[in-house]
């Protein structure tokens, strides 16, 4: 069985990431929300947590599915883009402006049908992986999403080896 809309991954995928960001953050305050449809902006405003990030009004992004990680005083994002075709370098360009504007601690690209031949030959190849590269040590993952385990195949990730937080 697989999904037949790229809206159909958004519930599994948002729920792998409040457990992922829960487990990683024990002692925070977790949020996981699909953002599809709002500008990140609003999204943050609307609930309140724009005193977390000064430059909220900028973020006029529409991510998938977004994690906010509360700690005391200070928040962080992670943002996940679901695909349903292969991961192409559109996609990547696309969340690679998101992670430019708002700076997430992670960005990650899934697809239950994988990359590209492009951007595997790209980014494994010629290991062209600096183009994944957003802020100084952050850098955005593509991962092939298995629907049955609704989970994501953790020997996919690229960059090899990296850690999704």
């Amino acid at each position: 069985m697989s999904y037949s809309k790229e809206k159909e991954m958004y519930e599994d995928v948002r729920s792998w990431l409040d457990d992922l960001l829960v487990d990683n953050f024990p002692k925070a305050q977790v949020i996981t929300e699909i953002t599809s449809e709002y500008k990140l902006s609003d999204f943050l405003r609307k609930n309140g947590y724009q005193k977390y990030f000064n430059q909220h009004p900028t973020f006029e992004i529409f991510t998938d599915v977004t994690g906010i990680i509360i700690h005391d005083k200070r928040a962080d994002l992670f943002f996940v883009e679901c695909k349903l075709q292969k991961i192409q370098l559109k996609d990547i360009g696309q969340i690679w402006g998101y992670s430019k504007v708002a700076n997430p601690i992670s960005s990650l690209i899934i697809s239950p049908n994988g990359n590209t031949p492009s951007v595997d030959t790209l980014l494994l190849t010629y290991d062209r992986t600096d183009i994944l590269n957003y802020n100084h040590n952050r850098t955005i993952k593509l991962a092939k999403w298995d629907k049955n385990k609704k989970d994501m195949d953790y020997g996919s990730i690229i960059p090899k080896g990296s850690k999704l937080i």
